[in-house]
């Protein structure tokens, strides 16, 4: 693999992983909690699904919202399932970069999660940002950094991780620590469940809650010192919302929730500067 030099926020979210011991590469993972959330599912982690690296794109803090600049963050859900290779060796950082940015390059993408981020970038950022610099612009990083092997989803050839409450408690203190390291402007929470509590510290007051097939919500808060919007919705994954990204639309309810926290970012001034 050719030898890249990672930026600066790649750096800085790299080196906090390896200090907290939640990599993803040989050597790097030694997560205190990791002995509780083995035995929370049956000792069922396997040795290739121990630890993962957030995405940061190469240009992220560079995005345009209303002629401003913003750091976007994304916090996903489970660790994703990256195919059956994942299951038994240990995944490389610039691994994950690629899969990230190739899967949100792609507007037809087969992992709907990333066609949801892709659809969501195209309407919050300006409209001269091209695609190629989109998918570099965002950070995404899931809630959970462990998963048991993958199960056969009863209805459909999706992989389905059966992650405990414990692992999601014990992850949630790793998560706030890369918020706060990302300094972000504006966060989407994909998941009703552990997205939205590991964003919940950070809140202080829910702006609008916009009704629809899966609820969104708006709130203001503050990523250490500094302001941010929180946009809580539904996963991409989601069976109602996928048939929507399929389509080329956006659920209108997230549609609303982009609209107003752009419009309120572009009056409030550059928070990322």
């Amino acid at each position: 693999m050719t030898e890249r030099k990672r930026t600066w926020w790649q750096e800085k979210i790299h080196a906090l992983q390896i200090k907290l011991g939640i990599g993803a590469e040989e050597g790097t993972f030694f997560c205190e909690y990791f002995e509780d959330c083995d035995r929370s599912v049956g000792h069922g982690i396997s040795k290739g699904r121990k630890g993962d690296w957030a995405y940061v794109g190469c240009q992220y803090g560079e995005a345009s919202v209303g002629g401003k600049r913003a750091r976007v963050l994304f916090v996903g859900m489970d660790r994703p399932f990256l195919g059956a290779e994942s299951e038994d060796r240990f995944l490389e950082y610039w691994d994950i970069q690629d899969d990230w940015r190739n899967s949100a390059l792609n507007p037809r993408s087969t992992n709907p999660h990333m066609v949801g981020v892709n659809r969501t970038l195209a309407h919050l950022l300006d409209d001269e940002v091209l695609a190629e610099d989109r998918c570099e612009q965002f950070a995404l990083v899931n809630a959970v950094f462990c998963g048991p092997t993958a199960t056969q989803g009863k209805r459909d050839k999706t992989r389905v991780s059966n992650v405990s409450v414990t692992m999601k408690t014990n992850c949630r203190r790793h998560l706030q620590e890369i918020l706060l390291a990302l300094e972000p402007d504006i966060v989407f929470a994909h998941g009703k469940d552990h997205p939205r509590r590991v964003c919940m510290p950070f809140v202080s007051n829910r702006v609008e809650r916009v009704p629809g097939l899966v609820q969104t919500e708006v709130w203001q808060g503050e990523v250490g010192s500094k302001p941010a919007w929180f946009v809580v919705t539904g996963h991409p994954a989601a069976r109602q919302y996928w048939g929507m990204w399929d389509r080329g639309d956006m659920p209108p309810e997230l549609t609303a929730a982009v609209e107003l926290v752009r419009d309120r970012f572009s009056r409030s001034g550059e928070v990322g500067s």
